[in-house]
């Protein structure tokens, strides 16, 4: 399969981050408007055996003047021992933080304090994500090159929830002008009395939306498959329908585009381990992470059919399933184009609806990194 990257220009807000499977969804959805009922079944029955395509989550982006920083989910990579965190306090003794100067004791609270930080970080830049699938940067490399405003090279810099390299903050955003690629609020809604069609007096509730950068926010992900042409038209139903939930007011809605040509995932020499980018629900013979380096986050998922087609008597919410969340570390058993399987959750109607649980893998090195 050779491998695409597709670029989301958002036209408007969204309810939540366009997820593996929330994409799969979606492609499915459109095979169905544009190819007809038995070319859906047939594509779903080809994934038991060999998928036609695979899909990641969908990730940040910066772009502007022709420039683009892509971003990947921060890897869960190794913690800190005690013993570094005092390596780490030491460093810092003598130093201002907030007027104060740092002894000992308030070096590993500032230390503990900057960590936890760091963690909170979702996603990190091309160029930091490549030193980590490398084997060249620990967490406490990051520790020790992170500033609040670099000021050379080697510099990484946190911007809203990412983290990014000085070099490539330099290209977009030379005046430190931008605070964050995104920015995620709560909108308060009314409730609608479906009965008489007016707004329940009284009965508000509150709404997540995710509002990426005006001018130089975005979203990419990729995409694996052997007949890209026949994705193609997808893409521009996808713009007129839109990605994601509470389509039909407005949201969800991008301007898509690619890259004709094929580009390359990064990989480490003599890997060791692999990086999830989609959501991962493992097969039988794919389970087992006591054998080398792993870490992972992993979290419930009931999510729901989609509601354009519904007609009314059939359920809204499919099997309840727990997956493994992009980022997550594994060590390698066997090396693979695609991890997981596609994942039965209920009869909706007349038809079966599956749960994309494929994964795409980065394979990286861990078992070295100090």
């Amino acid at each position: 399969m050779e491998t695409y990257a597709i670029y989301l220009k958002p036209k408007s807000s969204f309810i939540s981050w366009p997820a593996s499977d929330t994409l799969f969804g979606a492609f499915c959805w459109a095979i169905y408007q544009l190819y007809g009922k038995e070319r859906l079944e047939e594509e779903i029955n080809k994934f038991r055996e060999k998928p036609t395509f695979i899909l990641s989550s969908a990730f940040p982006l910066l772009k502007r003047d022709g420039i683009l920083v892509h971003f990947f989910p921060r890897p869960l990579i190794r913690e800190l021992k005690s013993d570094d965190i005092e390596i780490l306090a030491k460093e810092r003794i003598g130093k201002k933080v907030e007027e104060e100067l740092l002894d000992f004791k308030r070096g590993i609270v500032s230390v503990n304090e900057r960590l936890k930080e760091l963690k909170k970080v979702g996603y990190v830049s091309e160029s930091i994500f490549n030193e980590i699938v490398e084997d060249s940067l620990s967490l406490k490399g990051i520790f020790q090159r992170f500033r609040d405003t670099g000021t050379s090279e080697k510099d990484i810099e946190k911007l809203g929830n990412t983290l990014i390299t000085f070099n490539e903050r330099e290209k977009i955003d030379p005046e430190k002008e931008l605070k964050s690629i995104f920015n995620e609020s709560d909108v308060i809604r009314n409730q609608i009395d479906r009965v008489a069609c007016t707004t329940v007096e009284g009965l508000l509730f509150y709404n997540k939306e995710i509002s990426l950068h005006k001018i130089y926010g975005g979203l990419w992900f990729l995409l694996e498959t052997d007949d890209f042409e026949f994705l193609k038209p997808l893409f521009r139903y996808l713009e007129d329908t839109g990605i994601g939930g509470e389509r039909t007011s407005g949201k969800g809605h991008f301007e898509i585009t690619w890259n004709e040509k094929p580009c390359q995932i990064p990989e480490a020499k003599n890997p060791d381990s692999f990086i999830i980018l989609s959501r991962w629900v493992p097969n039988e013979n794919e389970r087992g992470f006591d054998n080398g380096f792993a870490s992972w986050n992993m979290f419930n998922l009931r999510s729901k059919r989609e509601t354009m087609y519904h007609t009314g008597g059939e359920r809204i919410l499919k099997d309840l399933l727990r997956v493994f969340s992009e980022g997550s570390i594994f060590p390698l058993k066997e090396k693979k184009q695609y991890y997981g399987k596609l994942v039965p959750v209920g009869n909706m109607g007349t038809y079966t609806a599956y749960h994309n649980g494929l994964a795409l893998p980065v394979f990286a090195k861990m078992g070295d990194i100090k």
